[in-house]
């Protein structure tokens, strides 16, 4: 029974540590990931909603102001809204019709929701796989190879 209890103690201490080591870490990272894709998501809806802003005022000059950074804003005059200039990854920037890069931000949103429900499902296996090994600490001991009969059933038995 001793050296059940041991084991039992070093078994809770290896699975606390494998918890607070390697589980948890790894589900913040996940849902860090998660939070970015869900954050990118909606910068790719805004920038649909202005697209699509920008192709019902297609003929029109749009005025307006761009950050130059650190707060400081200057006036822009923009003749031709037709055409936008749409970074696909870090270095590569492509002029596209203003319909092509709703398309282009629609895609966008699906890979990401797509993305998402993954990451969403690998959370969810993580804190299950969790679950299920800080209940594994609770089993109750049970002597092996040693089965208690009733006292009616042993005389029978003879």
């Amino acid at each position: 029974m001793e050296d059940f209890v041991k084991a039992k103690k070093a078994y809770a201490q290896y699975l606390d540590e494998l918890a607070e080591k390697v589980i948890h870490p790894r589900i913040a990272t996940e849902e860090n990931a998660f939070k970015t894709m869900q954050t990118q998501c909606e910068e790719y809806a805004k920038l649909k909603f202005t697209c699509q802003r920008l192709l019902q005022d297609a003929p029109r000059v749009m005025e307006g102001k761009t950050d130059l950074g650190q707060k400081i804003f200057m006036n822009i005059e923009v003749r031709d809204t037709k055409h936008v200039v749409v970074k696909l990854s870090d270095e590569v920037f492509v002029e596209l019709k203003l319909q092509d890069a709703i398309k282009v931000c629609d895609r966008k949103v699906d890979m990401l929701k797509n993305l998402m429900e993954k990451q969403q499902n690998t959370v969810n296996k993580l804190k299950t796989d969790l679950t299920v090994l800080l209940a594994s600490i609770d089993v109750p001991y049970t002597e092996p190879n040693k089965l208690a009969f009733p006292l009616n059933v042993i005389g029978t038995a003879l």
